[in-house]
């Protein structure tokens, strides 16, 4: 079943955008309950958010960054970069969860700073760059039928 969000959701930055905002407010309460000493509820929830940022991420370099690079013509450029900080992203994530198995604190703050570090500045380009050029190249129908997939996933 779709998220309520993707179902009222005009385009795909809206709904990406969203996206973002509950990954990040995932994530602030896993830091949160590390913070707190609860690791082991801090683990639990770091799956949710690990699951979360796995799949936008499949959804963005299977079937967005795609249909951007297609509709703008170039097969390298800023889909090119964001993969790239995919895979860092990635890594920081690994690293969280190895330090939250380990009970380790220290490691997961450190990975976490990483995973900021990117991340920030991805999301922006994101919804700046690539979300809000789909919204614009897609017709409605087109809109609504790559919202349509994007449930589906």
């Amino acid at each position: 079943m779709a998220p309520v969000a993707l179902l009222k959701a005009s385009g795909v930055h809206s709904f990406m955008s969203w996206d973002h905002d509950r990954l990040d407010t995932l994530l602030g309460h896993v830091s949160r309950l590390v913070e707190g000493g609860q690791l082991e509820r801090a683990a639990r929830r770091f799956d949710d958010f690990a699951l979360g940022l796995e799949r936008e991420m499949r959804l963005e370099e299977e079937l967005l960054f795609p249909l951007f690079d297609a509709r703008v013509g170039v097969t390298t450029g800023p889909t090119t970069a964001l993969r790239q900080e995919h895979r860092l992203m990635a890594r920081s994530v690994g690293r969280m969860r190895v330090a939250l198995a380990e009970a380790d604190p220290a490691g997961f703050h450190a990975a976490h700073d990483a995973l900021m570090n990117v991340i920030t500045y991805h999301d922006m380009k994101e919804e700046r760059v690539i979300f809000a050029a789909l919204d614009r190249a897609l017709a409605p129908g087109e809109r609504a039928e790559l919202l349509a997939r994007i449930a589906r996933r």
